[in-house]
């Protein structure tokens, strides 16, 4: 718990978000995939947000504040989509690897 609620962790001090070492992810892969399952789940809701805004959007009857919400999502999707794929990336490196399992 002390990882979330203090940014200084590890010797490090994080400015945004949260840092775990790549040993840590060695050591127990099951977070790995936990995390990557809670990531997922945010972007397929990114996912569904944009795509109902971008129907509005080309249907024709968007307000500005719909098209800013379109937006913000879409930024979001992308944003998590690229979590997930570094996620996915670092799994299969841990998988060549060969983590404990």
């Amino acid at each position: 718990m002390k990882i979330i609620q203090d940014t200084s962790v590890y010797g490090f001090k994080a400015k945004t978000g949260l840092f775990i070492p790549f040993e840590d992810f060695v050591l127990f892969p099951k977070l790995l995939k936990s995390i990557r399952i809670k990531v997922q789940r945010e972007a397929d809701k990114a996912s569904y947000m944009y795509g109902h805004y971008k129907d509005i959007h080309e249907f024709g009857d968007a307000t500005s504040r719909q098209c800013t919400l379109m937006d913000k999502w879409e930024d979001k999707l992308q944003t998590l989509e690229g979590f997930v794929n570094t996620l996915a990336e670092l799994q299969s490196l841990l998988a060549k690897k060969g983590g404990k399992k």
